[in-house]
């Protein structure tokens, strides 16, 4: 049986609400996976995941409805997992997105996943996709081999170049190999090179954003952060020469576990958000300072006002939009470029009984409108159906959340009772974001014996009832994979 427990309580001070919106974007008959959106003047290009493709929806935010055709940019079936990152405005007729897509190897056998990463470019209406990278990860229900891509971003230069950075690792008992991943596409849409920098840490996993920080024309800056111990690491591309930038001490003032969006004020200078905690928990601000050695330094400027982060921008005039999902309401911060808040963490959206969001993106236009774009399901069995848009100005005071009490997971978990089992087993996990999950039983050889979830799941905490009649006793594997983290649990079968 399935269970899902949220309490919200949520009352505003103010009766206007200085909103435009929510139009409809898409409507579907399937599910709606990831989404970005983008803005190049006043049209926002919306991209999206469904069956197993990748959708495209211009919106006219003048006229306050979509126009053109709706494009399918990428048929990837039969990848059963497709995910989108990062949408990027390049000029005033173009775009460009990281598409991560995986399927794993000889089902029923031992093996991982296959996956590779590509950069999705369009230029007007024609759109290319170029392979950066392929790999196979670790078997799923150990803790040895590589991890999958994470923590993808991108950046443009001014020639037209286009810079990707994502992270990955390689788990060996305690010891576990990062590595950054970069790559360089020149205005014809040619990789230059794909590179890679290694860097040894103890720690068995990490939460963070590959950032560029610096971007010639020859050569890209990315940084990243260990969590658990503060680590700043720096690379640079090509060549991949990685360096431990410096070490924050442990402290409730400062201390770095993610790297979350990167805004480049000057060539040596940027302002960063990170989270203080896992999973993008109290996200805040500080101020990133780089020379020409990589010695890196960071201030803190405080807290953004959200308690964890689903989705942030940067521009360059304004400075960062942070946005936090709830089941039933959309919570908005805006900081300037000098790390203060620009208005108090305001409500854009509030939707109706019934229907909840699921997920959502924010971006920010050159004349200051914040748009806001998100999916909303009605039935979670079904998932999500619908596309929306809002937007409100930039220095527009929103209505305020006198009181929020929210009890949803804060950590992604697995667990079993009772462990050993000799009838039925009962299985619970926590999804602290909404997306597809996947749950699947392992014998020791590595054979799926069983998948018990594949489909949308909310954000919550989950449970349901497994009796392996048919299977003889012995030891199990439960692995869950959700494109937020993966966890592997073991469970003893006793006839």
């Amino acid at each position: 049986m399935k269970g899902m427990f949220w309490l919200l309580l949520l009352c505003s001070v103010t009766s206007a609400q200085p909103v435009f919106g929510p139009y409809t974007v898409h409507a579907s008959n399937s599910a709606i996976g990831d989404l970005e959106v983008c803005v190049r003047g006043d049209t926002a290009d919306v991209v999206w995941v469904e069956n197993n493709h990748v959708l495209w929806q211009r919106f006219s935010l003048a006229s306050q409805s979509p126009f053109g055709q709706l494009d399918t940019t990428l048929a990837l079936n039969p990848w059963p997992h497709l995910e989108v990152h990062d949408l990027t405005a390049r000029n005033d007729s173009s775009w460009c997105c990281v598409v991560y897509q995986d399927e794993r190897l000889n089902p029923g056998s031992p093996g991982g996943l296959q996956n590779i990463v590509s950069l999705l470019v369009t230029e007007s209406d024609d759109i290319h996709s170029i392979e950066l990278a392929t790999g196979i990860t670790g078997q799923g229900y150990t803790t040895r081999g590589d991890s999958p891509p994470k923590g993808f971003s991108v950046s443009n230069s001014p020639a037209g170049r286009i810079g990707v950075a994502w992270t990955y690792a390689f788990y060996d008992l305690r010891w576990t190999t990062l590595y950054m991943m970069a790559s360089h596409i020149d205005s014809d849409l040619i990789p230059l090179w794909v590179d890679s920098g290694e860097y040894g840490i103890w720690f068995s996993d990490w939460y963070s954003n590959a950032l560029v920080i610096n971007s010639h024309e020859d050569s890209l800056t990315v940084i990243s952060a260990i969590p658990y111990g503060g680590v700043l690491g720096a690379c640079k591309f090509p060549n991949g020469e990685m360096y431990e930038a410096c070490l924050f001490q442990e402290g409730p003032d400062f201390y770095i576990s993610a790297y979350i969006e990167l805004g480049n004020l000057t060539e040596s200078e940027a302002l960063m958000l990170y989270a203080q905690s896992e999973r993008n928990l109290n996200p805040a601000i500080c101020l990133v300072s780089i020379d020409d050695t990589l010695a890196l330094t960071a201030d803190s400027l405080g807290p953004v006002g959200l308690d964890y982060l689903s989705s942030s921008f940067f521009h360059r005039n304004y400075g960062f939009a942070a946005l936090q999902v709830l089941p039933n309401n959309l919570l908005l911060a805006r900081i300037d470029t000098t790390g203060q808040a620009v208005q108090p963490v305001g409500v854009i959206y509030e939707s109706n009984l019934g229907t909840n969001i699921a997920d959502a993106d924010v971006t920010i236009t050159d004349d200051g409108k914040v748009v806001v774009v998100w999916s909303e399901v009605s039935d979670w069995n079904d998932g999500p159906r619908t596309l929306k848009i809002a937007w409100t100005d930039w220095h527009e005071f929103l209505d305020i959340p006198i009181e929020t009490v929210l009890v949803i997971p804060q950590e992604f978990s697995l667990s079993s009772y009772p462990n050993p089992f000799n009838s039925t087993v009962t299985i619970k996990y926590d999804l602290p974001q909404a997306g597809h999950a996947k749950l699947t039983a392992y014998d020791l050889q590595g054979r799926v014996v069983a998948t018990l979830i594949d489909e949308f799941a909310p954000a919550g905490n989950t449970e349901l009832h497994w009796s392996p009649e048919n299977l003889a006793s012995g030891v199990y594997f439960i692995t869950l994979e959700s494109p937020l983290a993966h966890a592997t649990h073991k469970i003893l079968y006793l006839k």
